[in-house]
């Protein structure tokens, strides 16, 4: 039942900032313009991370209290955050985005955070077993 709760809180910070982040971004020009490896064929907002990492951080916040394990999923979603805005603003090359995604893999799986199990609805739970080694 908190989980749910947790959720409902997040979505319901998520589709609150997304309209604001979405003014913002459009006053400020920060928009993504399409190109031939573009999918969209409007300007959209570079700022959708932003609504991502500021949902992620409050549900964490009101779940558990900034604890010693909970630290190196924070950097890591701070390094993924400014990754993705670096390449919304500047089209970085393929090879950069994924240095940048190995780093923050890193940082995760040296501090020895793994994922053992993941929990499904209904009471299913997926066992990682030896692909849960960082």
């Amino acid at each position: 039942m908190v989980t749910l709760l947790l959720v409902a809180v997040t979505m319901i910070v998520s589709l609150t900032i997304t309209p604001i982040v979405i003014a913002i971004s459009k006053r400020l020009n920060l928009v993504d313009k399409p190109n031939f490896r573009k999918v969209h064929t409007k300007p959209i907002s570079v700022m959708g991370g932003t609504v991502i990492l500021f949902s992620f951080l409050i549900g964490i916040w009101i779940g558990h209290p900034i604890e010693t394990e909970i630290k190196p999923l924070i950097i890591g979603a701070i390094i993924m955050y400014v990754l993705g805005l670096v390449d919304d603003i500047y089209d970085l090359k393929p090879y950069i985005k994924l240095a940048g995604q190995i780093a923050a893999a890193l940082v995760v799986a040296f501090y020895g955070v793994t994922i053992d199990f993941i929990s499904l609805p209904m009471g299913t739970t997926i066992h990682f077993g030896f692909l849960s080694i960082p």
